[in-house]
């Protein structure tokens, strides 16, 4: 498992200057980096103001898209 205490802004309301959701997005984008897929480009979104985006494309050759959307950060835990 992979730890970084990044909480969605309803429960952290220093989510964007702790540090914690630049870990989040410096370690995907790391990752996906070092599997070394050859086409594979990566942008990250970031203004500041809202939480930040990665958006990795895959050209491919058929003439269909994808995508897949996830969070980089999570709710608490919960007792």
């Amino acid at each position: 498992f992979i730890k970084i205490p990044n909480c969605t802004p309803a429960f952290d309301s220093e989510y964007l200057t702790n540090g914690n959701i630049q870990k989040a997005v410096k370690f995907i984008v790391d990752f996906a980096k070092g599997l070394n897929i050859p086409g594979l480009e990566f942008k990250v979104h970031d203004d500041g103001e809202r939480p930040p985006m990665v958006l990795m494309v895959y050209p491919g050759e058929a003439n269909h898209n994808v995508m897949i959307y996830g969070h980089l950060d999570k709710q608490p835990f919960m007792e």
